[in-house]
């Protein structure tokens, strides 16, 4: 496998990229590219992979993601079209103005990625209009973009992974070990994954195995592995109506007592109490407070 770093094109013709991304079909790619990335989720759901942060991201969601930070966005449910609005620039096209300082201070704060859950209504409808927009028009429509970015409450946005383990993960062997066990686990977390497979995957020792996972990602291999399952668990108990033990067997727990002891620790609830949550006139905010930051 060849990874490593995307290299984003056009940069003869255009200054920065606009595009209407479609999941389907798509496989996981744990990537990273020199460009800041701004991903707005009209449509649908996705599993989003940030660094070392795991989660699903839904319809409405933004995401900031700073430049040579490992992330992927896979389809959460093949069933559910999901449209993504992708904005990607080079920070030094903000140099040119002066007036930007204020983006590029905000821009400072997302070398590890930011989240905004429900984008506001006028922002999320620039993202759908930059990407057919005339050349010269999205310029004009970036700028609203970016001014309306530090217009928002700085409370309301989530920080994701934390910033020495994305740049960590972001250099090149780590990333082609890692990239390959991301992608395994994406790909296979519904069944039984041990150490030992990983391990053999990237030609390591299990023992080896585990110190460069938990060093480089900063959490162990069986953490980062439940933290997947638990996230797939919470998105089907909010969008399906599957009892709660089938939807544990199929994110890969193979005990139901194993499953409600990662649920508690990883969301500070119990998959009940979280399905209730969601269900409560899909009050967001209630869902929200059993988050852990």
């Amino acid at each position: 496998m060849h990874p490593i770093r995307e290299i984003i094109d056009d940069t003869s013709t255009a200054s920065f990229n606009a595009m209407r991304v479609s999941l389907e079909d798509k496989r996981p790619w744990w990537h990273y590219h020199s460009e800041v990335e701004l991903t707005f989720l009209s449509s649908g759901q996705a599993r989003m992979h940030v660094g070392n942060h795991v989660a699903t991201c839904r319809a409405g969601d933004l995401v900031v993601l700073g430049p040579d930070l490992p992330h992927d966005f896979n389809p959460a449910d093949a069933s559910i079209e999901s449209d993504f609005f992708v904005l990607q620039f080079r920070l030094e096209i903000l140099t040119v103005f002066p007036e930007l300082s204020a983006v590029s201070a905000f821009l400072a704060k997302a070398d590890g990625g930011l989240l905004l859950n429900e984008t506001p209504a006028e922002l999320a409808t620039l993202f759908r209009a930059i990407a057919p927009a005339p050349v010269v028009r999205r310029v004009g429509l970036l700028l609203e973009i970016l001014a309306a970015l530090t217009e928002i409450d700085e409370a309301r946005w989530q920080p994701l992974s934390r910033l020495a383990v994305a740049r960590q993960v972001a250099e090149g062997r780590n990333h082609v070990r890692l990239r390959k066990v991301i992608e395994c686990i994406l790909e296979n977390f519904h069944r039984r994954i041990s150490l030992d497979e990983m391990a053999s995957l990237v030609h390591m020792a299990p023992p080896s195995f585990s110190r460069w996972f938990r060093r480089t990602i900063d959490m162990t291999f069986s953490d980062y592995l439940n933290r997947v399952r638990v996230e797939e668990c919470c998105r089907q108990l909010r969008f399906t109506d599957k009892r709660i033990t089938v939807i544990a067997r199929d994110c890969g727990f193979e005990s139901f007592s194993s499953f409600n002891r990662q649920f508690r620790r990883l969301k500070d609830c119990t998959p009940s109490e979280w399905r209730n949550a969601c269900n409560r006139d899909n009050d967001d905010e209630a869902v929200q407070s059993m988050r852990r930051p």
